[in-house]
Order: structure tokens, then C-alpha cells, then sequence
């Protein structure tokens, strides 16, 4: 007959070990946000990748809304080891955004390359991110 004390005991001695063999096997020197520069820059793709053509804005606005959440996070992730990279790419988000939320109903080609422009300056402001990040990240 098996003993129940016993064989809890080595069960818990094998979650324990199991466990630890996870922690070491699945553990990275890497800080957390390198992987959400991965979904911010995944995100801009997708943004960037617009075609500006008529009825396209609330597509932008969708786009740019997604790379605003993933640069808020990369942006929070990565504030004490890169402050001013952080508050360069939060700034050039806050200003994609306004100039989209300024646009008229009926927007003329001079505001949509004001936010064409915007968008860019996003796009930039990642990559130096991403740049700037790459060594903690590799």
C-alpha cells in the first residue's frame, strides 16, 4: 500500500524541481520591454503600411491608436534604463494624435501630410527606440 505522506511529499518535491527547471530553461537576462518593442514596432508596420486614400482616416485612427497602447507600454516598461528615449516617443505619439484629432470632417491634402508627417515622426521616434534599446535586447 502506498504511503499518502510519501507521495505527497515526492510530489511536492517534483513540483518544486519541475518548477525550477522552467524558471531556469525559460528565464531571460532581458528586461521586459524588449518584447513590447517588438509589438510597437509590429504595430507601426501596420500603420505605416496605409495606403492615404479617400475613407482611410478612421483606419489611421484605429492604427494609430494601437501604436499609441503598445508605445505606452514600451514607454513605461523602459523609463528608468532609457528616460529620454521614453519621453521622445510618448511625445511624438501625443502630437500623430492630435493633429488626427484636429482634422476637419472633410480634410484637405495639407492636413492629411500634417498627419502623414505625424505618423513618420512616430515611426522615427520608435526606431531610435528600438535602437537605442537593442543592446539590452540582443
Amino acid at each position: 500500500m502506498i504511503d499518502p505522506k510519501k507521495s505527497l511529499l515526492a510530489l511536492s518535491i517534483t513540483t518544486v524541481f519541475a518548477a525550477g527547471l522552467l524558471a531556469g530553461c525559460g528565464s531571460s537576462d532581458k528586461p521586459a520591454f524588449c518584447g513590447d518593442v517588438k509589438n510597437l514596432q509590429d504595430s507601426i508596420s501596420q500603420l505605416t503600411s496605409i495606403k492615404i486614400e479617400t475613407g482611410v482616416l478612421d483606419t489611421v485612427r484605429t492604427d494609430l491608436e494601437a501604436v499609441q497602447a503598445n508605445a505606452q507600454t514600451v514607454a513605461d516598461s523602459a523609463r528608468t534604463d532609457f528616460p529620454s528615449e521614453s519621453s521622445s516617443l510618448e511625445d511624438s505619439i501625443k502630437t500623430a494624435s492630435q493633429s488626427i484629432q484636429d482634422l476637419s470632417p472633410s480634410p484637405s491634402g495639407t492636413e492629411i501630410a500634417a498627419v502623414a508627417l505625424n505618423v513618420s515622426a512616430v515611426a522615427t521616434a520608435a526606431k531610435s527606440f528600438e535602437e537605442a534599446t537593442s543592446s539590452a535586447c540582443s
